[in-house]
């Protein structure tokens, strides 16, 4: 009986001992669990802060190079107009020595003549530009003035010389498309907003655009519509009978 009571006494004992391990044990397992979450924290913030930063540092060195890249393409693509302009330096002489005395017999002496002689030669030389455009700038859609156009036109009549002039300075034949502007709002607007960059890459390379010369009463005459380009959006229906002069 005594053996019992000190062997139960010794287990109790025992038991209370494990009970204050286990809560003790229990107390540094939370304890830890509230360190390492503390310090997962901080480092956490710290990282997220550094990482903000180094995100921010990186975009700003991603916003430089866009910016030196972006100033090097532009000074490089104005390097290339330029090369481009005398790589075509012989083609440009070509051009400018076309010889279109027959195509302007025929529109200012000829009994088909509406042309005075002063307008055919200033038709001439917008028209050679006009080419020399086409030459320096193959894959924008250059749109030219009613004049030119209209110059254009006759050019293309004369087939054998006309083809023989794009062999010579083009190397392939340079088609004409006569419907673009025509069909709805937003081919009008692109149209004229090809026009626009026509104009401009003329004054890059000759200087003002000659509106008022070319809008002028003689101009009117010889392009037989009211003062405007070509395809450029107008109140003048340009392709209905009857519509201009």
């Amino acid at each position: 009986m005594i053996r019992v009571c000190i062997a139960l006494s010794t287990f109790k004992k025992e038991t209370k001992i494990c009970l204050k391990r286990k809560k003790l044990s229990q107390r540094t397992i939370l304890q830890t669990r509230k360190t390492l979450t503390k310090e997962h924290l901080e480092l956490t913030s710290s990282m997220t802060t550094n990482t903000v930063i180094e995100v921010s540092k990186f975009n700003s060195k991603v916003n430089s190079m866009n910016t030196v890249m972006a100033q090097n393409v532009n000074k490089a693509f104005e390097q290339n107009i330029g090369a481009d302009v005398e790589k075509y330096s012989e083609q440009h002489v070509a051009i400018n020595s076309l010889n279109l005395d027959k195509l302007k017999w025929k529109l200012s002496k000829s009994s088909e003549a509406t042309w005075t002689e002063e307008l055919i030669d200033f038709a001439e030389e917008e028209y050679k530009k006009f080419l020399f455009l086409k030459l320096i700038y193959p894959k924008v859609a250059l749109v030219p003035n009613k004049l030119v156009d209209k110059f254009w036109h006759e050019h293309i009549l004369d087939t054998v010389a006309y083809q023989k002039v794009c062999e010579a300075i083009f190397g392939y034949f340079i088609h004409h498309y006569p419907y673009f502007g025509i069909y709805g709002d937003d081919d009008q607007r692109s149209l004229q907003t090809a026009f626009e960059e026509t104009v401009a890459l003329y004054e890059k390379h000759f200087g003002k655009y000659p509106t008022d010369v070319l809008y002028g009463e003689n101009s009117n005459t010889a392009a037989r519509c009211e003062g405007h380009a070509c395809h450029a959006p107008t109140t003048c229906a340009c392709r209905v009978p009857g519509a201009c002069k």
